[in-house]
């Protein structure tokens, strides 16, 4: 599992400590939150997400079901395990690429399956986000796509700019692939 991305959301400071540490001994690249907020932020921050790791029951309003929500808005692919002991506050439901494990849990239950969300998750490859400035708006914001990598992605980026926006950057979920600005 070496160099692949996760995010572990928990609000126990101390089983987040050690599952990280844990996690990061199988040679994930860790982030870490431990509320819905701090999970937004990093979703948002982090341009790849090989994987979420979060806990249902959150302090500050947004629940477990909320991060994952969010994040596979942006991530569509995301495979995501939600650890609880309160199974009850799942409410999201569960794909091909998400699990749920019970609390308490032991280190080869989480081994188990990280390494089956891992191995059946996005069936497309990679995944191109599209950063778009819209040049209509008093303040420029940044609006996020998000498509499969079967489409052409520079092709598809051209067409925004001919609907008016002015700046696409297009990313292939590691690193820049082009960036097109309106003349």
């Amino acid at each position: 599992m070496f160099g692949k991305r996760l995010l572990l959301v928990e609000d126990d400071y101390e089983f987040r400590v050690v599952m990280a540490e844990a996690l990061s001994d199988e040679g994930f690249d860790v982030h870490e939150a431990g509320d819905g907020a701090a999970a937004i932020e990093i979703i948002e921050r982090l341009l790849r997400i090989d994987i979420l790791i979060t806990d249902l029951q959150l302090p500050g309003g947004l629940d477990g079901n909320g991060v994952a929500h969010y994040a596979k808005m942006i991530h569509p692919f995301l495979p995501v395990l939600y650890i609880s002991g309160h199974p009850a506050a799942l409410t999201n439901p569960l794909g091909p690429a998400d699990a749920f494990v019970g609390k308490p849990f032991s280190s080869d239950r989480l081994s188990i399956e990280l390494t089956r969300l891992l191995a059946s998750a996005n069936p497309l490859g990679t995944i191109y986000r599209f950063y778009c400035r819209n040049g209509t708006h008093r303040v420029a914001k940044w609006q996020k796509m998000t498509l499969p990598c079967d489409t052409d992605a520079l092709a598809h980026a051209a067409e925004l700019l001919q609907e008016g926006f002015l700046n696409v950057e297009v990313v292939d979920g590691v690193r820049p692939v082009g960036l097109l600005h309106a003349h």
